[in-house]
């Protein structure tokens, strides 16, 4: 993850989207004459012309892999949420359970097998939701410590 501060000369394309309840936004700027095309970002932020960003992008995908950004005019951070990583986490979880106590109990024939692994698959999922987000916490915030900016309200 590298940081790039620019200054956003020109907004265009902006489209405020939804999908499967899902908010993300794709937009175009140009900066310094340059053009970028095609960002996606998650949620629907106030993404206008005139502002500078401070943008936490991947190093091998650039702006394609915007993670967030420090607006510094309103000194604010546009980073994504752990909350829906959670909730995902605690559906699964009470799928698992829910499975783990009505359907794996020896002698129900196919359902305990079925329910077995369901379990197992749910649980995997569970954990793996945690970790990324976990994850992908730490690593941003480990970023915007070493950017030297502040840190979100």
């Amino acid at each position: 993850m590298i940081a790039r501060t620019v200054h956003m000369d020109r907004v265009f394309d902006l489209h405020r989207l939804q999908d499967d309840g899902h908010r993300f936004t794709l937009f175009s700027f140009e900066t310094g004459g340059r053009r970028h095309f095609g960002i996606r970002t998650f949620g629907w932020p106030d993404i206008r012309e005139g502002m500078t960003v401070t943008a936490l992008v991947d190093e091998e995908t650039g702006w394609n892999g915007l993670f967030g950004w420090f607006e510094h005019e309103a000194g604010v951070w546009h980073l994504p949420s752990i909350a829906l990583s959670m909730l995902h986490c605690a559906v699964a979880l009470s799928a698992a359970i829910f499975f783990l106590v009505e359907g794996t109990e020896p002698g129900h024939g196919p359902m305990w097998h079925i329910g077995s692994a369901v379990w197992v698959i749910l649980a995997v999922m569970t954990a793996s939701l945690l970790l990324s987000a976990l994850i992908n916490s730490r690593r941003l915030r480990a970023a915007v410590k070493a950017l030297g900016l502040p840190a979100q309200r």
